[in-house]
């Protein structure tokens, strides 16, 4: 950042460290204010509005009032020779900035800080911002497509659902910004879509993909197939050798649940059936029957069937798929979830221009330097609070991820 000679604390950091790469990525942002507009360096109003948002602020006012409680801090870093800008200015430049270099600036931060392991299960789903919409001028509600990791519990990136488009469409999108090699990825039933499995396949990465309505030709060929399994009415040779089953129990909160799981690599008859080439990378076919009690509710029994490109031929392998299906749910319960409760990011009215999707960008990024703040074993809501009172704790925050 600016004002290098007023930063005692930087300077026996390397700067190499991800605070220093994310810093030096957000200085590459081009701005987007004519000159005679730029009374405050757009550095200034990135790295504020980004520890604003850490620290609990959730829109441009509380951003800009962080900034003037907090102002003898951010001068140890900036240059606020014009002091701290007005809330108006903070919405205006979000409203100007091309999400595009934002998102250039996030994907190579995450890049240096997460490690994708063998394995990594990456689970990718969509969000609606509801506060997005303008009923007004007839637009509707940002819709925001995420890549979470659920071992590294980073947001990997993101793209927003064009107008007039659709999920299926933008998930190949995200797949061409991130290198997924040797990862497990998860889709909920609404990208379950040929082109999906070929973007992944292509990436080097495995896939796991829910059959429903939406793939009826599918979701018939392998329903028939495992009740007739279920039956023992299928032929000889659509059961050799048989299908593994594995079953787990949970119980929390007063809910129990029984989950069965049936999978075989027994394929090749699909395409002959549906009359469809098989899509890229499919090995296996599996079923999921989650059967759930909640107190003294009537019990829930519920089925979903799968494609995948993983191996399904012994236990080890239906245990590890099934492994697979219950970390989807990391990006309802660590992201999603959050977003809403700790961000109340459905409540945000943030609407004009590109305001929505890079307050989305500048969401992603700060959730990700809580989750990598782990000296405290605290809620993310909590960390932010935390942020906000103790001018320490920010400094961990903001300036490393150990």
């Amino acid at each position: 950042m600016q004002k290098a000679s007023r930063q005692p604390e930087l300077e026996s950091q390397s700067s190499s460290t991800p605070v220093f790469s994310l810093f030096a990525e957000l200085e590459s942002i081009p701005d987007p204010r004519v000159e005679r507009t730029k009374l405050h360096p757009l550095i200034n109003i990135l790295v504020m509005t980004l520890t604003a948002v850490v620290a609990g602020a959730d829109d441009w006012v509380s951003i800009a009032e962080f900034g003037e409680a907090k102002q003898a801090w951010f001068a140890r870093y900036l240059d606020l020779s014009n002091g701290i800008p007005a809330h108006d200015t903070f919405g205006r430049i979000f409203r100007l900035l091309d999400p595009k270099q934002l998102q250039r600036c996030f994907l190579a931060w995450v890049q240096s800080v997460a490690h994708l392991t063998q394995g990594e299960i990456v689970a990718i789903d969509g969000k609606q911002l509801c506060g997005s919409q303008d009923e007004c001028n007839g637009r509707g509600a940002n819709h925001m497509v995420s890549a979470w990791a659920c071992e590294n519990r980073l947001v990997l990136g993101q793209v927003k659902v064009d107008d007039k488009s659709n999920e299926p469409k933008a998930i190949p999108r995200l797949l061409e910004l991130l290198d997924l090699h040797g990862c497990v990825v998860t889709v909920d039933a609404a990208g379950s879509f040929a082109e999906v499995a070929t973007a992944v396949h292509a990436q080097g990465a495995d896939w796991v993909l829910p059959l429903k309505e939406n793939q009826p030709l599918l979701h018939q060929a392998v329903k028939a197939y495992f009740d007739g399994v279920a039956d023992h009415t299928l032929p000889p040779t659509l059961q050799t050798p048989p299908p593994q089953i594995v079953r787990t129990f949970t119980a929390a909160h007063g809910r129990t649940e029984t989950r069965s799981h049936w999978m075989t690599e027994d394929v090749g008859w699909l395409a002959a059936t549906t009359g469809k080439p098989l899509w890229p990378g499919l090995r296996s076919i599996a079923m999921v029957r989650r059967q759930r009690q909640q107190g003294t509710n009537k019990p829930s029994d519920e089925t979903t069937y799968y494609l995948t490109s993983l191996a399904g031929a012994t236990q080890a392998d239906v245990e590890r798929f099934a492994a697979v299906v219950r970390s989807h749910w990391c990006v309802e319960n660590q992201l999603h979830w959050v977003l809403d409760v700790a961000f109340n990011e459905d409540h945000n009215r943030s609407r004009c221009d590109h305001s929505a999707h890079n307050l989305a960008l500048v969401h992603h990024l700060a959730l990700n330097l809580l989750k990598q703040q782990t000296s405290r074993k605290i809620g993310i809501k909590n960390r932010r609070l935390r942020v906000g009172w103790d001018t320490d704790y920010l400094a961990k925050v903001i300036f490393s991820t150990q």
